[in-house]
Order: C-alpha cells, then structure tokens, then sequence
C-alpha cells in the first residue's frame, strides 16, 4: 500500500553519541517504525552513527558562520543544503513526506524553502521535540531574538502538520496558534516495551549525564540528609557519564557507561530512579527521556524540580515523588516510604512509543499524493 510513499527524516542529532542520543531517539525511532511498514526512509544526519543515514556533510564554517550571525541557529546552512542535495529527488515522487525534527529549530528552514519550492508537492511535518522562542532556557543574542518568532509563525503555518511531543506543549501551541489547531496533533515520547520490575528493597538508580556534577551533588546532599536522620541508609547507582564530584560522593556509586540498548532492562532492579532538571525548567512541559525509561522498568521517579507536565504525569499515574528547593527532608521520607508504583497497564501501553508512532502513521496515510 506505501511502496509510493517516501518519508524523508531531517535530525542534526545521531544514535551513537552519549550527548545527542536522547534528541536522536525520537527521528530514529521514527524512521525503523516507517520503514517496517513499508515505506521507503531516508534519514538525513550530518554524520554516520549506525549506518541507517543518508549522510548530508556539515563543514565546520556552516555551523560557525550561521552561529554567529544569522537565525534561527547553526544549522541554517546545512539546512540550506540538505535541500540543495534532493530537491529534485522531492519533486520527481510527489506526496512524499518531510519530516523535520526540532529542535534544532534551524532545521525548520528546509521545511520552509522545501514548501516555497514545491508547494503542495510534498508534505512537511514539523516535530516539535520542545519549545522554541517561550522556551524557559532560551537565550539567544538579540538580533535572533527578534527574528526568530517570526521564523517561528512562519514555519507553523506553512507546515501540513504539526507534532508536539507533551500535553503541555501541545495545549501551548494550540492556545498560541488557535487557527492551526486542527493540524497540531499529539505524539508523545515513550518506551519501547513494558518490563517486570525485579527490585527487592529501596534501591535507587540515575541513568544518564549529570549536568555539570549538579546532579551528582543534588542526589548525594538529599541522600546523606536522610542518613543524617538515621531513618534511611541508602546508595545510589549512577549509570552515565562520570563527574569530579563522585570522588568524594558517599551515597554516589559510580557504575560506568552501558549501551543505551541494555538501560531498560537493566533499570528492572531498581525501586527509585532520579531525574534531575536544570533551573528553569519548572515552567513548562520539558519531560525526561529518563522519565519514561523508569516507568517502563516498573521504577518509581522521583525529579527534583519537576516541570508542570511531569507533576501532572506523576498525579495522572499516581505515581513519582516531585522535590523541590523548600521540600523537608522527613517529607521526602515519608513520601518513600510510602511510594508505590501505581500506573496501570493500560496508562502504560498507551504510552508505548509505537502506540504512540501508530498514530502518526495513520494520520499520514490519510494525506494522499497528488
């Protein structure tokens, strides 16, 4: 039924990379679920990572001049390129499908000169991986600023559909954008299988970077205030890049790097998983990847600092401890041991990243070429 359709995925981030795989995860998962359906892909990187991509190269003064001076970010000129590179392969199979992943917002200019060039030819689909100009952390130089919501509207209106991949990000492009809503559709993150929690005790992991040691201190000094109250003796297995701060970390054990293949299973022992989030991301529907990779291991969550989006996934789920600054420590305390994973199967296949994938695979289906 597909052999006509081709769906061309545009991401910046590649697999194999410690500190671009969570911004890889979504494209490349994308592009093995379409591909598995009988579609034809092609998934445009600027480097190799797995051996799926078709290699469009960045040069080093691509990114340096387009950083410096011209919006949206660095990736403007490779953009440019990438469409210089197929164009005439997009206008030759009318109806094929071009999916750009942002962030990098950059990217949103292929979308944009692929729209001007061909039109209705070809469908883009801009997905929204994050916020652009109302992100909390956005901090571009002013001359960015002041062009970039333009670029912004621009490309939301141009695009055929739009993704966001949280309820609050996409209740924040819908109120927003209010004409655009019948094209802003829902296709969340997730997980790829629902795993038996195997943890005996109060085990605790965290998976992933460590933002500059902040994490490592955060999960120590939390850790060892419990100690000090001689109610909790506990450690935690860091999995991830290593940080100065575990030298002298009692409650920190440093376990290595694994494969991200072999993290969910690996999470099953564990009853509690960290998450930290970086200052400024209370507001807003930032969701970590490792979030989702807890709740398919049976592992309670419990995130310092939590956005609006994962206090509410914690209260949809019932389940996930959210600590702030001003939370007491025998508050945190009783929340352990009281804590118990309460999502139901059901909440959790929904959150499957095919059931998620499915969704927008039928919503395509339903574009048909011209």
């Amino acid at each position: 039924m597909n052999k006509h359709r081709i769906l061309y995925i545009v991401s910046y981030w590649t697999y194999n990379d410690p500190k671009s795989f969570v911004g890889a995860l979504r494209p490349y998962k994308l592009n093995r679920f379409f591909r598995d359906r009988g579609w034809t892909t092609r998934l445009i990187t600027p480097e190799s990572s797995t051996g799926e991509e078709s290699v469009v190269k960045e040069y080093k003064w691509m990114k340096t001049l387009a950083a410096r001076i011209f919006p949206p970010d660095y990736t403007l000129f490779w953009s440019i390129r990438i469409v210089w590179q197929y164009y005439r392969r997009l206008r030759s199979r009318p109806g094929s499908c071009f999916l750009t992943s942002c962030p990098p917002n950059g990217l949103a200019i292929a979308g944009l000169l692929v729209k001007a060039l061909l039109g209705n030819k070809v469908v883009w689909v801009l997905d929204l991986r994050d916020l652009w100009t109302r992100h909390p952390l956005y901090r571009p130089p002013v001359s960015k600023r002041l062009a970039d919501p333009v670029i912004e509207k621009w490309a939301l209106n141009k695009a055929d559909l739009i993704l966001s991949n949280t309820a609050w990000d996409h209740q924040h492009w819908k109120s927003r954008f209010p004409e655009l809503a019948p094209k802003i559709h829902l296709v969340t993150n997730g997980f790829d299988e629902i795993l038996q929690n195997r943890a005996t005790g109060n085990l605790f992991v965290y998976t992933g970077g460590t933002t500059g040691g902040a994490a490592t201190q955060w999960v120590e000094n939390l850790l060892n205030s419990c100690r000090a109250l001689e109610t909790l003796d506990a450690r935690c297995d860091f999995y991830g890049e290593w940080d100065t701060h575990m030298t002298t970390a009692v409650s920190v054990c440093y376990q290595g790097i694994i494969p991200n293949e072999e993290i969910p299973r690996l999470l099953t022992r564990y009853k509690f998983g960290f998450v930290y989030l970086p200052p400024g991301s209370e507001s807003g529907g930032r969701v970590a990847q490792k979030l989702y990779d807890y709740l398919a291991a049976g592992v309670i969550p419990i995130c310092f600092r939590p956005s609006e989006e994962m206090v509410r996934l914690f209260g949809e789920l019932d389940t996930g401890i959210p600590v702030f600054e001003t939370t007491p420590v025998r508050e945190f305390i009783a929340k352990l041991q009281n804590a118990r994973f309460n999502a139901s199967p059901a909440q959790l296949n929904n959150m499957k990243r095919n059931v998620q994938f499915d969704y927008f695979y039928r919503l395509l289906n339903q574009i048909q070429p011209l």
